[in-house]
Parts: structure tokens; sequence; C-alpha cells
């Protein structure tokens, strides 16, 4: 995680004694940034805002000044200015910021030290400690004083140093400064005013993203190429987006929870797209080769592999139904099987070596293997729900696993697993029924022991 970013700020004040106190906003915001107000009111008024806004703490100095700190998640229709109200007609200054890279504050607000109060020049904000422990934190150290004076000086290491002050007697100034640093807690150094007055200083803490919400592991793991980016939309559990990678373009667009989307990749782009109600196991878990593409869509699919091992240029697996695995394995030019309607073949490409092989089947069929052994740089499966398939591509040395198994005829030979580490799954009443072979290209794919094909 990287520390929250302030992007832009603005001061304004009040220099005669008023009610309503308008406080200018910085410029630019969008929905989604952070406000922050840093307001300085002369005596002990009280403090009122506006719908919308979150106030941290007021820290007094006796009745002499007053610093309300408040923040706001902005929706983009904020305008330009803030009306905020005191109890009494007061003096005002104000401070305001405009902060990015924070963490929601639904999730974690920012968080404001207990207080520290004195006389003299030297405004010291006191010790905080955040929740959650160490973490890339942007830090404020904020005062307010009573009367004229300026703030000359900032606490060490902290940067741009703001100063607000009226100039007529009975007003208040406000002085802040930032800082980006990873720690558990933080102890700013003291401000220095122009002369002795009573002030009241604090210390603030804005959360990084990824404080909370979202549960990732290691959303980027290991990564070694020019750009990995894992979308992960807020309420999900991603154990690894993108675990290892040593590729140019990897992406993750999660919607579901994912075990790994991308686990292993050593190519130039790979792309899971995920929608719907699925869950994935892994969309491609492992591959060495230029395109691999999965585009799963459904309401309740679960995919085991929808590209489990591929080395060759590319492979395309469209999934409309319940699939363990759409590929298996080849290693020819081109094969497809084009399977629609109810039809069962055996072997419609059973052992081929050419460059291409087409079965169209069509009618009331049950395909166990569409294509079993073959060998060049292409392989599509495209089935038709009503189709049951065992095997698209069998055996071969390419692509994932096995099977495309649809509706109504009940029949799954062996869902098969991304790396082959669990037995095959017998589901409903195994039927196949052998198409006579022709020519001497065709041979039926070999058995698989326990998984129903023939």
């Amino acid at each position: 995680m990287a520390a929250p970013t302030v992007d832009a700020t603005n001061t304004s004040i009040h220099d005669s004694d008023v009610t309503s106190h308008t406080v200018s906003l910085p410029a630019g915001i969008s929905s989604g940034d952070l406000l922050i107000v840093i307001f300085a009111v002369d005596a002990n008024p009280g403090v009122t805002w506006p719908g919308g806004w979150t106030e941290i703490a007021e820290v007094l100095q006796e009745a002499q000044v007053t610093l309300a700190v408040a923040y706001r998640q902005a929706d983009g229709g904020e305008g330009a200015t803030i009306i905020v109200t005191s109890g009494t007609a007061q003096m005002s200054a104000h401070t305001t910021y405009k902060i990015s890279g924070h963490e929601n504050p639904a999730t974690q607000a920012p968080e404001l030290s207990t207080g520290a109060n004195g006389f003299g020049v030297n405004p010291d904000p006191d010790s905080l400690s955040p929740t959650g422990g160490s973490k890339d934190y942007l830090w404020l150290a904020v005062h307010a004083h009573d009367g004229t004076r300026s703030t000359d000086a900032f606490p060490t290491n902290y940067t741009n140093g703001i100063s607000t002050q009226g100039v007529n007697g009975g007003s208040a100034g406000a002085g802040s400064a930032e800082r980006q640093l990873t720690a558990a807690a933080e102890d700013p150094g003291a401000f220095t005013i122009s002369a002795s007055e009573q002030w009241a200083a604090a210390t603030v803490a804005v959360h990084p993203v990824g404080a909370g919400g979202v549960t990732v592991l290691a959303a980027l793991a290991t990564a070694t190429a020019l750009g990995y980016a894992a979308v992960i939309t807020t309420g999900l559990v991603v154990a690894a987006a993108l675990a290892t990678a040593t590729a140019l373009s990897l992406t993750a667009k999660h919607i579901n929870t994912i075990k790994a989307a991308v686990a292993t990749a050593v190519a130039q782009s790979y792309a899971a797209t995920i929608s719907g109600a699925a869950r994935i196991l892994a969309v491609l878990t492992t591959a060495s080769a230029q395109s691999y593409a999965a585009t799963i869509i459904a309401g309740d699919t679960v995919i085991g592999a929808a590209l489990a091992t591929a080395s060759a240029l590319s492979y395309a697996a469209t999934h409309l139904n319940t699939i363990p695995a759409a590929m298996s394995t080849a290693t020819a030019a081109s094969y497809a099987a084009t399977v629609s309607g109810a039809t069962v073949v055996l072997g419609a490409l059973a052992t081929a070596t050419a460059q291409s092989y087409a079965a169209t089947v069509s009618g009331v069929a049950l395909v166990a293997a569409a294509l079993s052994t073959a060998a060049a740089k292409s392989w599509e499966a495209v089935v038709n729900p009503g189709a049951v398939v065992a095997g698209v591509v069998a055996t071969a040395t390419a692509q994932a696993l096995e099977a495309v198994v649809t509706t109504p005829i009940s029949v799954i030979m062996r869902a098969g697993n991304a790396f082959g580490a669990v037995p095959g799954v017998l589901m409903g009443i195994a039927r196949a029924a052998r198409v006579p072979q022709r020519g001497s290209a065709r041979q039926s794919p070999p058995q698989d022991e326990g998984s129903g094909r023939q």
C-alpha cells in the first residue's frame, strides 16, 4: 500500500464575529476524495457541522480558543464552500485538505489524538497510535491559537506548512503541515508562532487504502514485469489475484470469490474476466504462450480449470454450462468440434496428424470424445446447450483438461481437475454409443478408468 496524498488545500477566515462561518473548500473535488477541515475559532462556543460532515474531535484551551477537526467522503456535489456554525458569534480561521489514496471512512475513518493545549510560542501536537498498527499513513500536525499570531515554523520532517490567521484583535489562527510515514505511532515536533498565545494542538492520521473491507492476502504478490493490475471489488476475499508473474500484462477483474484468477504466468497477455456468480479455482493456472483468454458467463457456473496447461499460440473456450475442463491437451494445427442438438459421438476425430480436421455433429448424439488425440496449433470446442460431451479435447499436449458437460442428457464421465490431483467424479448415468468409424485416420479414444467413457 502507499500513503494517502494531499492533492489540494485552501484557507479562509472570518475577521468579524459571526455564528455562520463560510469555509472555503479545495478546488477540483471529485467523488471519492477525502475532505478534512481544520477549524480554529475564538473562545469555546461549540461547533456544528453541516450534513454529511463528521467531527472527529474538538480540542479546547480553557475558554480562549477551540480546535475542531471534521471530515467528509466527497460525492462530487460539495460546491466551493460549506457553512460551519458556532454557538456564539466569534472570529475563525480555517484550513481545508483534499486527499486521495485513503481508506474509505465508512471502513476506517481518519483518527485524531487526544489533543494538547497550553500557552506559549510552541504549540505541540501530542502522540497518536492509530488503529491497525504500522501502515503507510498520511499524518497531519495541526494547531489553533488565539489572536493574530502567525505560524512561523513547523514540526521537523513535516512539509507544506500552512499558516492562517486573522488581523483583528479577538481573532483566531490555525497552522498545519503534512508527513507521509510508515509507523505504528507518531509524535510530531512543535510549531513556532510569532508571539506567546493560548493554543490547542493535535495529530491526525489518515489510513491508506486496504486498511479494511476487502481481505487480500496477495493481490500482487510476486511480479517482475512491466504492468500488473488487480481490480478488487470491496467485500471479496482473494487469496492471490496475481501471485507469480513474469510477463508484460496480467489483469484480473474479480467480482466473486476467487482462489487464484491468474496464478503462474510467463507470457505476454493473460486476462480473466469473471462475471455472474461463478466460483473459479484457477482460470489461468500455468501458461507459457502469447494469448490465453477465458470468458466465463453464467449464473451459477462452477469451472475447475478453463485453461489449465498450455504451450501453443491460441486457445479459446466459451462456456455456457457446468464445465470441468473445456479443453484438454492437443498439439495439432486446427481441430474443431461443433456439437449441437443432442447427439452421441464416440470418436468424431480420434487420431489425426494433418492440419485441418473438423467434425460437425447434429441431430441426436452423445459425444464421448470429439477430439481425442491431435497435434497442431489451434483447438476450439464450441458446445451448445443440450449436448453432453465427456471429452471435447481429450489427449494431447497443449491445453486444459477434458470435458464440456451440459443438460438434459446427464452424463459427466470424468469431471477432471486443473492439476490432475483429484479423482474423476461420476455423475448421472454414463451412456455412450459408438458411432461407426470412418477412415483410417479416426480411432476410438483410449479408455479412462472410472470415467464411464468408451
